[in-house]
């Protein structure tokens, strides 16, 4: 009896050592993923942020060139458009 405990014991620690390895390696891969992602989002930001500065850029030139009168009159007629 106590040899079938001793195995019990054996095959019990054996599936502790499995279990603790592959949590191990699908944690490391999880947080690969979440890495990856970030880098992503990172990236994607970065993009967007440079996009958006340009087209600041842009308005402000705009808005500096036309003066208010017809930057007024320009809204205008691309609100009226809308609608």
């Amino acid at each position: 009896m106590e040899e079938g405990l001793k195995k019990m014991d054996k095959q019990f620690d054996d599936l502790i050592a499995y279990n603790t390895t592959l949590f191990e390696g699908l944690r490391r891969e999880i947080r690969s993923l979440g890495e990856s992602v970030t880098a992503r989002i990172d990236s994607h930001s970065a993009q967007n942020r440079l996009y958006w500065d340009e087209k600041f850029l842009e308005f402000r030139e705009l808005v500096l060139q036309l003066g208010g009168e017809e930057l007024r009159q320009r809204v205008e007629s691309l609100e009226r458009k809308q609608h």
